[in-house]
């Protein structure tokens, strides 16, 4: 594209310091000028210098024809006006170099296989026994969730793609002097997603053992209960919330890059951003509880505590505690291939959904597509004590 920009450029000065010599000096400037205020468009398509040169010329010759100047003034100004617009377009160029190397400095490949080394211990040690179930594959919910996912983040990615896949010289010859610098895409602003603040639980952790008056919400608590007595929810609109929250949880402008598990460029952990968006586009209100239940990391099922909705940065070193009754017969049915469990019980209504393996995570993850990794933990709490009767957990619909 440089050379091309400079083929061009040639032969317009030569065309334009021809028609200068023209017998007709006045009329061809007057030409020139007209015909110069038309190029800048189709320049603009070339590159800065051409686009430069062009508007640059269809100013002197407006100057030289308005105030009478020389042949000789108006051959000096179009050399002049090339010159200042390659010098205008190297500057560009140089600065544009400077900050694709600090940016690719800032977000470089990384290997993700360190963090998620857990997994291929936990696959190789429960392979033999037969711990881990046959994976169920996905279904229509699931192939919806994947279908967002890939038709999100492609900004940033192809912002990755630009800063990692070009040299120093092709930032040189497209960002300054050709059409990529009409899209150039990789900037500070577009690769930096990690400033979301954590979003704190709605309420405090819900204790099984000494439950207060679910009618008499605690001090301090943000907002209160969101259920009625008799009636719970739709378990299709609990799947609509969950699959709200596993988009945001997941949300591809997160991913970054991800040419294989060892290079991995612009990664950001997993993590909720919004409380509102958990339940985005459902009839359900927010979770007064969302917990995060692991199940490769621990030689048995464990549930994160947190006082914030999970983010995986935050988790690494947090405390966990064993599942309850509910999420053990509710991982069953998740391991048998249910989508999403739900109980109404006296005090609470708890919900159980599934994280599965999507292609998207099979780039990192050791698994299986339709593979469990995991699953969210839902607590709602009624707003008076129901009487008290034995919940049996059902799955959803």
């Amino acid at each position: 594209m440089l050379v091309f920009s400079l083929i061009w450029s040639a032969i317009f000065l030569a065309c334009t310091l021809a028609m200068a010599r023209s017998r007709h000096r006045t009329p061809a400037v007057l030409g020139m000028g007209i015909a110069a205020f038309l190029l800048p468009p189709f320049c603009m398509f070339l590159s800065l210098a051409t686009s430069l040169q062009a508007v640059g010329v269809c100013v002197a010759t407006c100057v030289c024809a308005a105030v009478g100047g020389r042949a000789r003034v108006f051959r000096l100004s179009m050399i002049a006006v090339t010159a200042f617009a390659y010098a205008v377009t190297i500057v560009f160029a140089v600065r544009e170099a400077r900050d694709a190397r600090a940016l690719a400095a800032r977000y470089p490949f990384q290997s993700l296989a360190p963090r998620l080394a857990y997994e291929t211990t936990r696959h190789q040690a429960n392979a033999p026994v037969g711990a881990l179930q046959a994976t169920p594959g996905l279904n229509v919910r699931w192939d919806e969730i994947q279908s967002r996912l890939e038709s999100g983040g492609r900004i940033r990615q192809l912002a990755l793609e630009q800063l990692h896949e070009k040299t120093i010289q092709q930032f040189i010859e497209s960002p300054s002097f050709g059409v990529g610098r009409m899209v150039n895409l990789a900037s500070e602003w577009r690769l930096n997603r990690g400033d979301d603040p954590p979003v704190p639980q709605p309420r405090a952790a819900p204790d099984d053992d000494a439950s207060p008056d679910p009618g008499a919400p605690a001090a301090g608590e943000p907002h209160a209960p969101s259920l009625l007595i008799g009636n719970p929810p739709a378990a299709s609109d609990v799947w609509t919330l969950h699959a709200g929250g596993v988009l945001d949880f997941l949300s591809a402008d997160r991913f970054g890059l991800v040419r294989s598990r060892d290079q991995v460029a612009g990664f950001l952990s997993h993590r909720f951003s919004s409380e509102t968006r958990v339940a985005a586009g459902s009839a359900v209100a927010p979770p007064d509880h969302l917990e995060l239940v692991s199940l490769l990391k621990f030689d048995e099922p464990r549930v994160y505590i947190s006082e914030n909705l999970p983010r995986m940065e935050e988790l690494k070193d947090a405390a966990t505690r064993e599942i309850n009754p509910f999420e053990e017969h509710a991982l069953d049915a998740l391991r048998r291939g249910e989508d999403m469990v739900t109980a109404d019980e006296p005090r609470k209504f708890r919900a159980l959904g599934a994280l599965r393996a999507l292609k998207q995570c099979l780039q990192c993850h050791t698994a299986e597509q339709g593979e469990l990794l995991g699953a969210f933990s839902y607590t709602w709490r009624h707003k008076l004590a129901k009487p008290v009767t034995e919940a049996e957990p059902r799955p959803g619909t």
